[in-house]
Order: structure tokens, then sequence, then C-alpha cells
């Protein structure tokens, strides 16, 4: 059951469209970071599995969030990758279109930032995937030295983190699957981070998981 404060004459806060508030969010957002697909493919896409399986028996709101122009950058660097990764990137492709049908697209330069999900409702917008349209100081060329991939990590996991705050009232938890640890982010307190692989084993026990 879902509980909900309406306003009538005000729009929600951040949500000029809006006029329900839930008081009591469920469901996950979860981030899944390009520095994971590339150091850790194959544990990723078990993650990604994992979020794909559970969003169609899950009730509450659950959607995946992306690195900008993500489908561009898994063909682009599959199409240079060794048989294996390629696969993997692949498969995560797949998987990603069998989310859409369309991404919830969020643009980065607006007044409110997230005007792209505030009517937001399942039954109205299917997409689980919310991919930023642009990051400020984001190069998302495909091909990218190391330094490069590190700096775009933090970006996006920074925003990540920026996002929650602006959407705690529509979402439970807030859960970044990356390379950096907790201490490599700013102001991230109010997130879970995972590697990879310690998501895939916290999943694995129990749907309640702890950060590491």
């Amino acid at each position: 059951m879902n509980v909900f404060n309406i306003s009538l004459r005000h729009p929600i806060p951040d949500c000029p469209n809006n006029h329900l508030d839930p008081l009591f969010p469920r469901g996950m957002v979860l981030l899944v970071t390009e520095g994971s697909m590339l150091t850790d493919h194959v544990t990723t896409l078990n993650c990604l599995q994992w979020f794909s399986s559970n969003v169609k028996t899950k009730s509450g709101g659950w959607k995946l969030m992306l690195r900008p122009n993500v489908k561009y950058f898994l063909r682009q660097t599959a199409s240079k990758s060794q048989p294996d990764i390629k696969k993997s990137l692949l498969d995560i492709l797949v998987l990603l279109n069998s989310l859409q049908p369309c991404f919830t697209k969020v643009s980065a330069h607006s007044d409110s930032d997230y005007e792209s999900l505030s009517d937001d409702d399942d039954t109205v917008h299917p997409s689980k995937i919310i991919s930023p349209s642009s990051l400020a100081g984001y190069e998302d060329a495909p091909d990218a030295d190391k330094t490069t991939i590190e700096t775009r990590e933090r970006l996006l996991v920074e925003y990540f983190a920026g996002w929650a705050v602006q959407n705690a009232r529509r979402f439970r938890r807030f859960v970044a699957i990356t390379t950096l640890a907790p201490k490599d982010v700013a102001n991230c307190h109010h997130i879970e981070i995972f590697s990879p692989k310690a998501f895939l084993t916290a999943t694995s026990k129990t749907l309640t998981i702890k950060p590491q």
C-alpha cells in the first residue's frame, strides 16, 4: 500500500508537475559505473542480471543509473575488446535494451536537474534506466586512459550522491556499484557503496544488503 501527501494548490518542490509526495518511499536506485564494467565485467553483468530479475517482482520504483551515452560506450568498447570482455559488454547491452523501452534522460544543465523524473510513474514511464544526458567535466569518449576513467568514476558517483539527496522522497535506498571506496568520494554517507563482488556476495545471502 502506498501513502501519499496530496498538494492541490502547489506542486511538490523540485517536481513541477507532481502533486503527490509519497510519505513512505520504497524501491531502490542502483548506480553501476563504467569502471565496474571494465574491471570486473562478469561480476558486474551478474549484478545487472540480479537487478533485472528483481525489478520485475518488486513493488515500488526500482531504477538503474548508468554513465552518459552508455549504449554507445558499450558498443564502441566491445568492438575493441578481447572476446571474453566483448561478450560480457554485449550481454550488458542486450540486458539494458530489455529494460528500456526508453531511457529516462536527466539534464545536467537546467534549472531543475531532475525535471524529467518529476512525474515518473512506472505505469506511464516504464523505463527502468536513468542516464544523465551530460555531466560537467565528464569526458565521455569511449577511448580513455586509466586516469580519465577514474576521474569519470568519481564525477559520476558524486553526481549520484547529489541526485540521491534531491530524490530522497521518492526512493528508499541508493546503492552504487563502483571501483571507488567510500573514502574516495566526498559527501557520500547517505548512499551505499559496493564493489561488484561485494554487492553480489551480499545479495546472494539476503536482500537486506549492507555496504562494505
